[in-house]
């Protein structure tokens, strides 16, 4: 029996990463970003989708909350806490934080879901629905008009209301500015909102607003997100790297006397799992002992003699009396021999 990788598995990791280099083999964090969504060019980079480009996804609240705080955290928790409860799969538990877009007097939008174009050039926008495209970067986000409507709930259904905002069409907070009203948690004034069935008027609608006291629905945007190999790409890699840890051939330089694998010799599977055990040399076998013998642990039994036994039943001058089958455990709770 040969104990080696094939050398075919590296070659099967070679061609794995030859699909990657053409953009193939890779999904979104969170398995929710389409595979058409990353066929052609990635743009927020102009470049093939590949490995560890980021990208992020919005959504419209299926619930309402007041807009009375003036602490832009309590929003952030609320669009958090329902993420959270969402059925896709894409709250903190699944290692996602979100943002509420919305401005307060001392927070801007655009810095507190860090979007803001003057800073960084950003990743494109997402649906949840994995395919439709909000914006491609984030100067596309706040140029007055988004690709599509920001207009599907954390559950996955359509909902176009009048989202507090509180927020210009720049992605600064919306006071200061002609046709606007107040920011999140205004007093004595209307709070502003956007209207989530329309492109151009999204977060900005002039004139609209209503008292921050009212129950009204609001948009969260994720934290970036990560573009990854599919897991059978990542299976392959890993048996690829094993196919590299193969040993040298049998009976080669550098290939211990002891050694398991001495001269091709047959073993049976104990005697095999008892030389590894008790194989402390250089040989290049030892690195592949631990993988190959704690999952076959239970299947050591005591070797078939016909010499003299201890009171454990083990021959007295078996050379593998230090690692008898029955020990192994005990062996190797404490400073184990392998290493």
């Amino acid at each position: 029996m040969k104990y080696l990788v094939s050398g075919f598995v590296a070659l099967m990791a070679v061609g794995v990463f030859a699909g990657q280099a053409q953009g193939a083999l890779i999904e979104g964090q969170l398995g929710i970003l389409s595979p058409a969504a990353l066929t052609g060019d990635n743009p927020a980079t102009g470049a093939p989708w590949a490995v560890g480009d980021g990208y992020r996804f919005a959504f419209h609240t299926s619930t309402t909350t007041t807009a009375s705080s003036t602490d832009i955290g309590t929003y952030n928790a609320w669009v958090q806490f329902l993420a959270n409860a969402s059925p896709l799969g894409i709250g903190a538990n699944d290692g996602v934080a979100w943002k509420a877009i919305g401005s307060t007097d001392q927070v801007d939008a655009r810095d507190n879901t860090s979007t803001n174009p003057t800073v960084e050039s950003g990743h494109a926008i997402f649906l949840l629905d994995g395919s439709t495209m909000v914006a491609s970067d984030y100067a596309d986000l706040w140029d007055g008009e988004v690709q599509n409507a920001i207009n599907l709930t954390e559950l996955g259904a359509k909902c176009e209301l009048w989202p507090f905002t509180g927020t210009w069409k720049d992605g600064t907070k919306a006071p200061g500015h002609y046709g606007s009203l107040g920011a999140l948690g205004a007093t004595g004034v209307c709070v502003h909102q956007g209207q989530a069935c329309e492109t151009t008027k999204w977060v900005w609608r002039m004139w609209t607003g209503d008292p921050g006291s009212l129950q009204r629905p609001m948009y969260a945007l994720s934290e970036p997100l990560a573009i990854t190999p599919e897991p059978a790409t990542m299976s392959l890699l890993v048996l690829g790297g094993l196919g590299l840890l193969r040993r040298r051939r049998r009976g080669g330089a550098g290939v211990s006397p002891d050694s398991p694998f001495r001269n091709g010799a047959a073993r049976s599977k104990d005697s095999f799992l008892n030389g590894l055990l008790r194989h402390k040399t250089a040989d290049s076998c030892r690195t592949i002992s631990v993988g190959i013998t704690l999952p076959f642990s239970g299947l050591l039994r005591p070797a078939r003699s016909t010499g003299p036994q201890d009171a454990a039943g083990q021959r007295l001058d078996s050379p593998h009396k230090a690692y008898a089958p029955g020990r192994f455990l005990d062996k190797l709770g404490a400073s184990s021999p392998l290493w």
